[in-house]
């Protein structure tokens, strides 16, 4: 918050990190649901690391429609949650998509103080990309940030996290090495000098 948004390097390698873990949590059968700036802490040395699982939902695949249940921060929930249309792992892609947005612009893509007119621009309403954001940010976050759940990125059905991974956003970046925590992060946490 006191920095309004983070730099491109800093904002691509925290979103690797959260993608790892969230491709983690999907090949247990977990889909997360709760993806926002609050949820995601920073180590001691600085790499991002994903926590609060109480809103995570197990043997999601289990079921028929997926989950049924409103849950999550409402600036980062996915338009099916919203309508209730039933949800599967594909709310955590569009919430990796809100999140990266509100690091590189400072604010989630449909934010609103009232929150029937978020809700209604999550539904309906196109996010207002920045001039600042270069082609390869909002490639991706048009790809995350759509409400087709079949169609967005990282579902199964449009290729899976291996898609997302292989986005030109993320060219520099070696996810092995994002794993093996092998990148020198931008920020490193000072602890409070008392």
């Amino acid at each position: 918050r006191r920095e309004g948004f983070f730099s491109l390097a800093r904002s691509c390698l925290y979103t690797a990190a959260v993608l790892l873990a969230v491709q983690a949590l999907h090949a247990a059968d977990v889909a997360y649901r709760d993806l926002k700036p609050e949820n995601i802490l920073l180590d001691a040395q600085g790499h991002a690391v994903v926590s609060d699982f109480g809103l995570a939902r197990e043997g999601i695949s289990r079921l028929p429609d997926g989950a049924r249940s409103l849950c999550g921060s409402p600036a980062y929930m996915a338009p099916e949650v919203l309508s209730g249309a039933g949800h599967g792992t594909a709310v955590d892609y569009w919430a990796l998509g809100t999140l990266l947005f509100e690091m590189l612009t400072g604010v989630p893509p449909f934010y609103h103080r009232d929150p029937h007119r978020m809700s209604r621009a999550i539904l309906y309403d196109e996010p207002a990309y920045p001039r600042h954001l270069k082609w390869p940010a909002r490639a991706l976050l048009r790809t995350l940030l759509q409400r087709d759940p079949a169609r967005r990125a990282g579902s199964p059905e449009a290729g899976g996290p291996a898609k997302v991974r292989r986005a030109r956003f993320f060219r520099r970046l070696d996810f092995e090495r994002v794993l093996r925590r092998g990148y020198t992060p931008v920020f490193e946490p000072r602890p409070d000098a008392e």
